[in-house]
């Protein structure tokens, strides 16, 4: 899938993409609904809805007899729906930037400069008039081979039909009406049938350009320039969860194979219309696939399930000789130096084997479907118990021996499973056992930072109000902010140095100020009984006043149950603290506030080098 740009000569395809994912298009569903009512409509009058004998003796199947047609009025409808409702959780890009709901994958970036060109280059992806162009040619193959049968026997090179024959395609045959109005009727009922053939082709194009650019986006060295790691999706080897940092998009994944499993649910609709018994089934084996539209429907299944399942390529990525690039090395060194960036990766030019082998250990621990093996392994499994289903359709006239063959196809399933998971970690042994075989017991210890922040912190605190707190969310930023850019008293200041001097110092080089505020803060006292704060020498007053008296970002930061002093509580030079907005860090959820403040920084500093820049 490549990309598509403003000057693209079909604009008007990207136009109906848009419309076709836009929830809020709610009347498209009764335009759809009377659309594929139009058959049903035509056929009455026609004489074509019912079945009938007609008066030569000769039985007559009618449209009424085709349930996977004329029920297209209701579930063409509920195609449009289901593809909404999974694009809105996979890749809700029908407005432009901002959009009221980002996709799942844009929470795996980190500034808002990042977020904004993946989200503007999905959009292009998804709705790339190339999309609709494809669906559209698949849909016309699709139904051509599908009509050819009919067309053929019934118009183009007739032969006498057998007694018992007559459907509402070929009613022309026995004189009851005219060849014209047969194929024109015919014609429009088989246009609804290509609708909704070109809906189910569109929604598996779209989560294929979905899944080729998350893994065309997740970072390697060998194709993002220096300078854009941050238009990229890097995997995080310190992931608690063990899916590379991937977890927070799991609706983008999961979705795909929930739709899948109900694209299925669908289909067994239309397989057992044309069901065989038990017994026709043994005397002719061909009869579990009587016509060539139910090979393709079974096959397109199949096909969705290679699409879904391209995001569980992640860790074969430098493997993979994408257009333009070349395949890593099978160096295991080489290897893993391909998933991180310089500011992530976390040893220098010559590593030792030994911290090679424990980042390979740690990335042997991870899973292969970016929202966790297990997960994973359960999505698949019963994706592929229905896809079994779809296939067989098992007869329902012996329910011991249906009950049998569906316990069969969910063994089957298990085992395709597991084969498929063995089959991935083949292809990494390929390189090094050391990237599948995670050794036993704890993972060997190993500091891995994420994305430095390329900017100085300064953090004000006063150590009888907030030392412990401050000391925790230290060694948090120590995890996003090199460590010589982040200014803490008692990290920061040498022996001997005097510490006006350095505050001033680190005060002109951050760019960032937090100001942890904690219970005593406002109420601490010297030793004299005066409050600190109203002390112009106090240490904590003149970090605060300096900072706020430059045109750097300043955050309150409030722990320990704290709240933000008003204006009247404070000495006039620190007063515009009020106007900042405070941060609160709960004890209670202290990791998910500390991620959210880490995120806030991030885009607050990107945000100002942008305009500084």
């Amino acid at each position: 899938m490549t990309h598509s740009n403003d000057s693209s000569p079909t604009p008007r395809l990207s136009g109906l993409l848009t419309r076709l994912i836009d929830c809020d298009r709610r009347s498209d569903y009764l335009v759809l609904a009377l659309f594929a009512a139009i058959p049903v409509a035509l056929s009455i009058p026609m004489g074509l809805f019912w079945s009938r004998a007609t008066e030569r003796g000769l039985a007559f199947k009618g449209y009424a007899d085709a349930p996977n047609f004329w029920t297209l009025v209701f579930l063409l409808p509920a195609l449009l729906w289901l593809i909404r409702w999974a694009m809105n959780r996979i890749a809700p890009v029908s407005r432009e930037w901002p959009p009221s709901e980002e996709p799942p994958i844009l929470a795996l970036l980190d500034t808002p400069a990042g977020k904004r060109v993946a989200y503007e280059g999905l959009r292009r992806w998804v709705l790339s008039p190339r999309v609709a162009t494809a669906a559209l040619m698949l849909a016309v193959a699709i139904n051509v081979i599908d009509m050819s049968g009919f067309l053929l026997a019934d118009y183009i090179n007739p032969a006498d039909p057998p007694v018992g024959a007559y459907d509402w395609r070929n009613l022309h045959r026995s004189g009851l009406i005219s060849p014209s109005a047969n194929l024109l009727f015919a014609l429009v009922a088989y246009t609804v049938q290509f609708a909704m053939v070109w809906l189910g082709c569109l929604c598996g194009l779209l989560l294929l350009a979905h899944n080729l650019y998350f893994l065309r986006h997740v970072y390697q060295r060998r194709w993002v320039p220096d300078g854009q790691e941050d238009h990229f999706f890097e995997i995080n080897l310190a992931d608690e969860d063990r899916c590379f940092g991937f977890r927070e998009a799991n609706s983008a994944f999961n979705t795909q194979i929930m739709l899948l499993m109900g694209g299925g649910l669908m289909m067994l609709f239309s397989r057992y219309q044309y069901s065989a018994t038990w017994d026709e089934m043994k005397a002719d084996p061909t009869a579990i696939l009587p016509t060539v539209g139910q090979v393709m429907m079974v096959g397109g299944w199949f096909v969705g399930l290679c699409v879904i399942s391209l995001p569980a390529l992640v860790k074969l990525l430098p493997r993979l000789p994408f257009i333009g690039n070349q395949r890593a090395s099978r160096r295991i060194g080489s290897y893993l130096l391909e998933f991180m960036s310089p500011r992530r990766w976390p040893f220098g030019l010559n590593p030792r084997p030994e911290e090679i082998a424990a980042l390979a250990a740690r990335f042997a621990s991870h899973s292969f479907w970016p929202t966790g093996n297990n997960r994973g392994a359960q999505l698949f499994f019963f994706a592929l118990w229905i896809g079994q289903i779809v296939l067989i359709a098992p007869p329902l006239d012996n329910p011991p021996l249906l009950a049998a063959s569906v316990l069969t196809m969910g063994l089957i399933a298990w085992g395709a499973k597991a084969l498929i998971m063995g089959a991935l970690h083949s292809s990494l042994r390929y390189v090094d056992d050391g990237l599948v075989d995670p050794p036993s017991g704890p993972l060997p210890e190993l500091r891995l930072p994420g994305r430095k922040l390329d900017a100085g912190i300064f953090v004000s605190y006063r150590r009888q109000d907030s030392a412990a707190y401050t000391g925790r969310l230290y060694d948090y930023l120590s995890d996003h902010v090199h460590r010589d850019q982040i200014f803490l008293d008692i990290h920061a200041i040498g022996a001997g140095e005097k510490y006006g001097d350095v505050l001033n110092r680190n005060l002109s080089e951050c760019a960032a100020v937090l100001v942890m505020i904690g219970p005593r803060w406002l109420s601490s006292v010297s030793d004299n009984g005066a409050p600190r704060l109203a002390d112009p020498d106090d240490w904590v007053r003149a970090e605060v006043a300096a900072a706020l008296a430059r045109d750097i970002l300043v955050v309150p930061v409030l722990v320990g149950g704290a709240q933000l002093p008003s204006p009247a509580e404070l000495p006039a030079d620190l007063a515009p603290l009020c106007d900042r907005n405070a941060f609160e860090i709960s004890d209670t959820r202290w990791d998910y506030d500390a991620r959210r403040l880490m995120a806030q920084l991030r885009g607050a500093l990107d945000a100002r080098q942008r305009t500084a820049g």
